[in-house]
């Protein structure tokens, strides 16, 4: 979800602001932040800057609500955050189209409680896929403006942004939900067989003990 949402705003010159809530966060955003630049020539400072992670949760969220330089005065690297051209109009909320929470936990619901409840921030949200169904009434009641459940939504979302046709190859996302359909399948026949298996057995039972 990430790489291609990355990709997809470095397509349409879309800057992007990247901060981590959780500490395993950075490793992750790296790699990413990373293949995306470099799939699209992305500049560091100009395109993308990446914040890093910043312990506090909530707190770090309603800071940003004040000033992103509250909570996030350097960048990953320990650079100051004015020195880059990308973060010259950006204050809060306010100068953000959008901020998107990637998580397999409830930050998602953070978002939405401080962001965009207190100051009416657009939120969207990638989730697993047994995280989706919980956050539909989110979208429905316009707390989220977007969402995107499991692998199959970052296989949906590198097929809208064409991923295959710019660069020559399937994205992880579609690779993914090819490995995942067999073994959905595989999970299937086993069910299958497993019911043929018991319904032979009860049906042998049956017949012995009637003939006892």
């Amino acid at each position: 979800m990430a790489e291609a949402i990355l990709i997809h705003c470095f397509k349409r010159d879309i800057p992007v602001i990247i901060t981590c809530l959780h500490p395993g966060g950075p490793g992750l955003a790296l790699e990413v932040s990373n293949n995306a630049s470099e799939m699209m020539n992305a500049v560091y400072g100009e395109d993308y800057i990446f914040l890093g992670y910043s312990v506090g949760g909530s707190i770090v969220i309603l800071s940003m609500g004040e000033n992103i330089r509250q909570v996030f005065p350097v960048d990953y690297y320990g650079t100051p955050v004015d020195e880059y051209p990308i973060m010259e109009d950006v204050e809060n909320y306010d100068d953000i189209l959008i901020s998107i929470s990637l998580s397999g936990s409830t930050y998602p619901d953070v978002w939405v409680a401080y962001a965009h409840e207190r100051y009416d921030a657009n939120i969207a949200a990638g989730v697993t896929a047994v995280m989706a169904a919980d956050y539909y009434p989110y979208l429905q009641t316009g707390q989220m403006v977007g969402l995107l459940g499991g692998l199959k939504g970052a296989a949906e979302y590198e097929k809208l942004i064409e991923y295959e046709k710019m660069f020559g190859r399937l994205g992880n996302g579609i690779k993914g939900m090819d490995a995942q359909t067999v073994i959905h399948l595989f999970i299937v026949v086993i069910v299958l067989l497993g019911n043929i298996a018991y319904a032979v057995n009860l049906r042998h039972e049956r017949k012995e003990s009637l003939k006892s």
